[in-house]
């Protein structure tokens, strides 16, 4: 919220700060639900997490080639 409050026009503020809480309820929504649907389809809680920690890290690393990739 830092980085959003220094980078962010002030009439600009209140839609960033809506859409970034709009992603990070989004992908904890999706987590859990596949989470659910994982579990219902007889995986073990733990095979299904450790599936959402991979889905993480690719998500992390994608973020680190866009990052690199375009400068920003």
């Amino acid at each position: 919220y830092t980085l959003i409050q220094t980078h962010t026009d002030k009439q600009y503020y209140g839609r960033v700060v809506a859409y970034n809480d709009m992603v990070f309820l989004l992908t904890s929504a999706l987590s859990s639900f596949f989470i659910g649907i994982l579990v219902e389809h007889y995986w073990t809680l733990s095979e299904a997490l450790y599936l959402i920690g991979v889905m993480f890290i690719l998500s992390a690393i994608y973020f680190v080639y866009i990052r690199r990739s375009y400068h920003v």
